[in-house]
């Protein structure tokens, strides 16, 4: 549509004017091919685990991913679970959080998926944030049974502790 424009309006003017814009045209056209594909499409690289509402699937080679809902994207690092050194009480924990509901995960941690946006597209789970505010507290209270070699069934996660020294 635009060539059509483009080509009307050298029409009356020269064919001079024509073959100068139409290579802006083309450029231009390149250019916003690149914005779209990179603001509305997030990569998934090898190894990294896509969490949809009905999946959890693991990247075999690199892939773009279209957005047409909610959905998270769990760095390599975290595909054994999130590890996170803590105190409890004054002994050394190791805490370990494992997605183990992807819908529930979903609905109930959104607000520390990062990037899930209309325009920008780069969801990426804030394990930190999240631990801290929803999972730290529950896990110290059943800090006896998941020392003791039990878990934590919360929303769409499992949470396992051992002690350190």
């Amino acid at each position: 549509m635009a060539g059509y424009a483009l080509h009307r309006a050298g029409a009356n003017r020269s064919k001079r004017i024509e073959r100068l814009l139409s290579p802006l045209l083309a450029v231009f056209m390149v250019g916003l091919f690149f914005y779209l594909s990179f603001s509305f499409a997030d990569r998934l690289q090898p190894g990294e685990q896509l969490i949809t509402s009905d999946s959890l699937e693991e990247a075999q080679e690199t892939k773009a991913i279209i957005p047409l809902g909610s959905y998270a994207v769990l760095d390599n690092v975290y595909a054994f679970g999130y590890y996170k050194s803590d105190q409890w009480d004054g002994s050394d924990v190791l805490v370990r959080v494992q997605v183990t509901g992807e819908e529930a995960f979903l609905e109930s941690y959104e607000p520390y998926i990062a990037g899930n946006g209309l325009f920008f597209n780069h969801s990426r789970v804030e394990f930190e944030e999240a631990y801290e505010k929803e999972w730290r507290a529950p896990a110290q209270e059943a800090e006896s049974r998941l020392l003791n070699g039990g878990s934590l069934e919360l929303d769409g996660v499992t949470i396992e502790a051992e002690q350190t020294e």
